[in-house]
Parts: structure tokens; C-alpha cells; sequence
């Protein structure tokens, strides 16, 4: 049971789906593209949830008082080089997965797109506790959050295509 889901097929809002997960009224299924925009916000939010725990564990080492060796000062440009040209690459990867027009390639698009983002910050905590340099793992979780707002203004798309490709699909 869904509430307040539009029909993709006759556009009428439904409180209620057939058993099969159709809309009441033209028998379109709407069950398949709501399912999967619940689980692309979970792992959206799974993703996120693990950026924070990259923060947070770098203010733990912080206040723990961890010196890092400090060992190889020329890999924060290259990873902020890295984070920066994935943040390009985004856009790439989501523009050749939604040119396939299916609902595997939109579902496609927002996971790469969330594990792409989360990397970024993931290179920030490396580029900490090799060189212990806050400022930039802070640049590197700057650029991460940014993947994840480009994500988020382009999540009420999906949904829409979501229920779009369904609609042909089935």
C-alpha cells in the first residue's frame, strides 16, 4: 500500500494500489518505480550516513591527539585533484547510464553517483591520517557533501523517469 503516489499512465493521485501494485484506475504499475525510489533513498542515505561516520571519526583521532607521519605531503593535491575530476566524471556517468532509459540504468545512476560521492570523502580520511592534515580532509568532505547536492537535485528526476520506464517496461 502506497499513499499519495500520482499514476505515471492517467495521472490521478492514489491512496490505495491493486494487489498486484496498479493504479486502481488504468492498471499502470506504480508499485515497481515507488519501490525502487525507496531504495535508492535508503542507500542515499546509507552512503551519507557513512560520510558523517568519516567525519566523525576523524574529530575522534583529532581529539585523541593522533599525529600522522606526515610522509607524503604531495598526495593532498593529488587527491584533491582526484576528488575534483570524480565530481566531472559524475555527471558523465550519469548522463551515459540514463541513456539507456531503463529503470536498471536510472537506479544505476543514482547508486554510482552516492559511492562516487562517499569516495571523495573516503580520500579525505586517507589524506588525514597519512599527512594529518584536517584542512584538507575538510576540502575533500566539502567536495563530497557537493556530490551529494548534486545528487539531491537530481532524485525528484529520477522519480519521475522512475515511474516512466516502469510504465514501458512492464
Amino acid at each position: 500500500m502506497v499513499a499519495k503516489v500520482q499514476c505515471p499512465n492517467c495521472r490521478q493521485q492514489i491512496a490505495h494500489l491493486t494487489g498486484q501494485g496498479a493504479c486502481p484506475s488504468c492498471g499502470a504499475p506504480v508499485y515497481l518505480a515507488q519501490r525502487e525510489v525507496t531504495i535508492l533513498r535508503v542507500l542515499g542515505s546509507a552512503f551519507f550516513a557513512s560520510v558523517l561516520v568519516c567525519a566523525g571519526l576523524v574529530v575522534f583521532m583529532v581529539r585523541l591527539g593522533y599525529q600522522a607521519p606526515g610522509a607524503a605531503p604531495m598526495l593532498n593535491y593529488i587527491f584533491v585533484g582526484i576528488a575534483v575530476g570524480e565530481l566531472g566524471m559524475m555527471v558523465l556517468i550519469e548522463r551515459a547510464l540514463l541513456a539507456q532509459e531503463t529503470v536498471r540504468g536510472v537506479t544505476g545512476a543514482a547508486i554510482v553517483l552516492a559511492a562516487m560521492a562517499e569516495s571523495i570523502a573516503i580520500l579525505g580520511v586517507a589524506v588525514f591520517f597519512v599527512n594529518g592534515a584536517l584542512d584538507w580532509f575538510v576540502a575533500l568532505l566539502a567536495l563530497s557533501v557537493a556530490g551529494f547536492l548534486y545528487l539531491a537535485t537530481r532524485v525528484p528526476g529520477y522519480g519521475r523517469l522512475l515511474q516512466e520506464y516502469a510504465l514501458r517496461e512492464q
